[in-house]
Parts: structure tokens; C-alpha cells; sequence
């Protein structure tokens, strides 16, 4: 199994082809399936038909087999990680911003949570009284 290592701070670490694309995904914050995708598209110039892709993903998952196409792109992105000379906008991923709204919901959820949970050991509290 071919293997890449990052000599970044103070340990080295060492990826086999399944950490690679693991990492990569996880840098890139994208799933693993899209890091097949982006590596087909930029080995190949286009992308690869959903039926094809499923199966080379399928093959990946069921029988730890990374295509050389995929394991050329992880490394080449590893490598750039490694020189601080990656982006994520490089390969076309738009950077995750929430917008407003998204915010606002998303406080309110955790105010709500935190409310219910009060509410909850308050409840707990009296009825053991």
C-alpha cells in the first residue's frame, strides 16, 4: 500500500492511501466521495458518470482500493499542505459562510436547547422534592 508522509511541525505523519483521502476530505470539508470526484475531474479533465463513480467509490469503501487517479490528487493536495499552499477555492470549493439568517436560527437553537434543559433540571428538582 503506497503511503505519503507530511514533515509539518514537530512529528512527522505518515498517510496510507485510505488516511490520505480521509485527510484530504477532511481539509478540504468535503466528503470522501467528493474527493473522488474532484480527482477524476482533475486527472481527466471532466467529470465521471454517477453510475462508474458509484462503483469505483463502492469498490473503495468495500475493498480499501483507491484508483490512481485519486491517490495522485490526495498526495499532490498533501503536498501543497505541507508548503501552506493550499486553498480550498483552488479546486472550485466555495468557502462555507453563513449568512445571517443562518446565524440567528442557529443561536436560537442553542438558546432553546439550553432553555429546555433548564426548564428540564427544574422540573427534575421539584418533583424529587
Amino acid at each position: 500500500m503506497r503511503s505519503v508522509t507530511i514533515k509539518k511541525g514537530k512529528k512527522p505523519l505518515t498517510f496510507n492511501e485510505i488516511d490520505a483521502v480521509r485527510f484530504v476530505a477532511q481539509f478540504l470539508e468535503v466528503s470522501e466521495y467528493e474527493v473522488f470526484q474532484l480527482a477524476y475531474s482533475d486527472w481527466y479533465g471532466k467529470r465521471m458518470n454517477n453510475r462508474t463513480m458509484d462503483y469505483r467509490f463502492e469498490n473503495y469503501l468495500n475493498e480499501d482500493v483507491v484508483p490512481f487517479w485519486v491517490w495522485t490528487f490526495t498526495k499532490g493536495v498533501i503536498q501543497k499542505y505541507e508548503k501552506d499552499e493550499v486553498k480550498r477555492t483552488d479546486y472550485g470549493i466555495d468557502p462555507k459562510i453563513l449568512t445571517r439568517s443562518q446565524k440567528i436560527v442557529g443561536w436560537l437553537i442553542v438558546l432553546g436547547v439550553g432553555l429546555f434543559s433548564l426548564l428540564f433540571s427544574l422540573l427534575a428538582r421539584t418533583v424529587q422534592l
